[in-house]
């Protein structure tokens, strides 16, 4: 609303910058003592609202991955990516692993990109990271997790190994057995 005598402009309801970031208004000036034909005095405002950090980063949701235990290190195995409907000039997400296997992954704070740095598929089959993102706001960071659940994969990278000692087995069979009896059981 604007005050007619002071031309003070007041708000007549919550401002919220993410619904409404600016607002156009045109004021009209009348001076009921001019003749009709003098046209009023205009001005057109523009208010624009400030932004707060009132709103957490979010997650499209849970992510999961799967990758082979060969793979090296460096290896990308997913991207997380969130979003914050506040002011992105004020903000900045960055990214980091809160909990779960830190020792094997690694996360680029500014992109997001999860790599490998060690993985063995008999080491573990499954891991769930937890995985924040924090918007940086000057006035105070708001925060968010999301869970990624990363499945290695077995690759054939062991040879068989026999349940033998030093590489032997013995086996002892009478003469008279008959053909087609079992000899021996060996097992890799």
């Amino acid at each position: 609303s604007i005050d007619e005598r002071e031309g003070i402009i007041r708000s007549t309801g919550a401002l919220d910058r993410e619904t409404e970031e600016k607002y156009t208004l045109v004021v009209q000036a009348t001076n009921p003592g001019l003749p009709a034909d003098i046209e009023p005095g205009t001005v057109i405002v523009i208010i624009n609202v400030g932004d707060r950090n009132d709103n957490d980063p979010t997650f499209p949701g849970p992510y999961s991955a799967l990758v082979e235990e060969n793979s090296v290190s460096g290896t990308t195995i997913i991207t997380v990516t969130a979003t914050d409907v506040d002011d992105p000039s004020l903000t900045r997400i960055t990214y980091s692993i809160v909990d779960g296997a830190t020792n094997l992954f690694e996360i680029d704070a500014s992109t997001g990109v999860i790599s490998a740095v060690s993985l063995d598929h008999e080491g573990g089959q499954e891991y769930v990271l937890t995985v924040e993102a924090d918007d940086g706001h000057r006035d105070g960071s708001r925060t968010t997790t999301v869970s990624v659940t990363v499945t290695v994969a077995d690759v054939n990278d062991n040879a068989p190994e026999f349940d033998a000692e030093d590489g032997k087995q013995a086996a002892s069979i009478p003469e008279s057995a008959s053909v087609g009896a079992s000899v021996a059981v060996v097992k890799a």
